[in-house]
């Protein structure tokens, strides 16, 4: 029979989306009705839990938590459940606390269900990532049911859920139907917000380039109020940038994947630690707790807009900002740092003012580190006119030549009002300049590698004259 699926929300790892696919599979080879509902909100005291997967079907029902977590997994009680992730319960307590929102639920608004008892909501957490070297050891009599992807399935489909010498529960065809068609239609999933760990995600920031996102850190109410009651103080914003490590077989691999994503924070730490200002303040970078394919990083949220607004601010303006961005850079390159890929999006202007902040340095290179890593850019950034060309074709070459090519770029963009999407488009452009001074100064910035300037200082020198 076909499966009604509903998906309430966004999925929020791989393994979630795995383990749905084989629930349809599997699920359609059963008769009568089944319904799949994923990453739904469920009313519960005032607030929402969501619940990964809920499967109903004449069987039985089962609420599912998902984990798309690597490497070796431990379920003992009450020590520890599993390698140390931040901000991650013991999902087994997290699925307990889950179904019994939807058994509360469910008794209000079925009328198939007058009370508790009349319904069984059984319990399961899956592993949904299928790399082969994902390991699992459960205890015995373990209070939930923790299996990998296939067999955690065949669970849901076999309505097997005997260790505790539970009968199976069987839903009535009129029930399933009533249940499927409540919780597809529960009114939580309206408006929803996505909580990851500590940080309470607003909305994605649009962008071709870079996966981030406005959140909100939540305050905690257990800390001592320094400064004002926690219900009037605003809580901390943040700009939180989600990077995709992959889930590699070899860990050298993972490895590297893991030194990249964390170059944006290693590279913000070493010019706050020296004084620069102009980037923002980076926390501590933290794996998803749902998901071990995903690192995260959050930094200091500034408000201001792109540094292309100021098309058609007067000259004398766009070139206090050239030359405050100039020194800005300059800045950089004294503590070794080389942002690689500059381009508009990365200038941010503060809101009520000129000041520039320089953001996305996830591809800078930290000089004399051991943490330099020669990475190829994003396919976006190597295609775009803004970068450098020994940056697109060999990053590991790029210094800080790269990034006076590129603020030559954006300098060219900004005082002629209109963006550059071509590398041709670059001489035309320069061709149309009058003022001689600065069509020779662009002129130096935008050279070949050799011929090129090579000290951000002599172009701060020269926007300042």
């Amino acid at each position: 029979m076909p499966v009604k699926t509903y998906q309430a929300g966004p999925f929020q790892n791989a393994g979630e989306v795995r383990v749905v696919a084989e629930l349809q599979r599997c699920l359609g080879l059963l008769p009568g009705d089944s319904y799949i509902i994923t990453n739904i909100l469920i009313p519960n005291r005032g607030m929402s839990r969501e619940v990964d997967v809920i499967v109903v079907h004449e069987r039985c029902m089962v609420a599912i938590e998902v984990k798309n977590w690597s490497g070796y997994n431990r379920f003992f009680s009450p020590s520890g459940y599993a390698p140390v992730r931040p901000g991650a319960e013991d999902p087994r307590s997290q699925i307990a606390k889950n179904a019994r929102a939807v058994k509360d639920y469910l008794v209000k608004e079925c009328s198939g269900i007058r009370r508790s008892t009349d319904i069984w909501i059984y319990e399961l957490v899956i592993i949904g990532n299928d790399d082969p070297s994902v390991s699992l050891e459960v205890e015995r009599g373990s209070p939930v049911p923790v299996e990998l992807l296939k067999k955690g399935v065949q669970r849901v489909v076999d309505a097997d859920f005997g260790e505790r010498g539970d009968k199976p529960q069987p839903v009535p065809s009129a029930l399933v139907r009533e249940i499927g068609q409540k919780l597809g239609a529960c009114p939580d999933n309206a408006t929803r917000t996505r909580i990851v760990w500590k940080y309470t995600i607003e909305r994605k920031l649009p962008s071709r380039h870079f996966d981030e996102y406005i959140a909100t850190e939540q305050i905690d109410p257990l800390l001592p109020r320094l400064v004002a009651p926690a219900a009037e103080q605003a809580a901390p914003k943040f700009r939180l940038q989600r990077n995709d490590i992959g889930l590699h077989a070899d860990p050298a691999d993972r490895q590297k994947a893991m030194e990249e994503a964390l170059r944006l924070y290693r590279s913000l730490s070493r010019l706050k630690r020296s004084g620069v200002v102009g980037v923002p303040m980076p926390k501590d970078p933290f794996l998803d707790p749902n998901d071990d394919a995903v690192l995260w990083t959050p930094y200091e949220f500034v408000d201001g807009r792109n540094i292309e607004s100021l098309a058609r601010a007067p000259i004398v303006h766009k070139l206090t900002v050239l030359h405050q961005v100039a020194m800005l850079l300059q800045r950089c390159h004294e503590e070794n740092v080389v942002h690689r890929a500059l381009i508009p999006e990365s200038i941010l202007v503060q809101s009520g003012s000129y000041i520039p902040m320089l953001l996305h340095f996830d591809f800078a290179r930290i000089e004399n580190s051991q943490f330099t890593v020669g990475s190829k850019l994003r396919q976006q950034l190597a295609s775009s006119p803004y970068v450098a060309p020994e940056a697109r074709s060999k990053p590991s070459s790029a210094g800080p030549r790269s990034d006076i090519y590129s603020l030559g770029v954006i300098a060219l963009a900004l005082y002629t009002g209109s963006r550059i999407s071509t590398d041709a488009a670059i001489r035309d452009r320069l061709n149309r300049i009058r003022d001689k001074q600065f069509r020779d100064l662009l002129t130096e910035m935008l050279a070949d590698f050799s011929q090129r300037t090579a000290h951000m200082s002599l172009i701060v020198q020269r926007l300042s004259s």
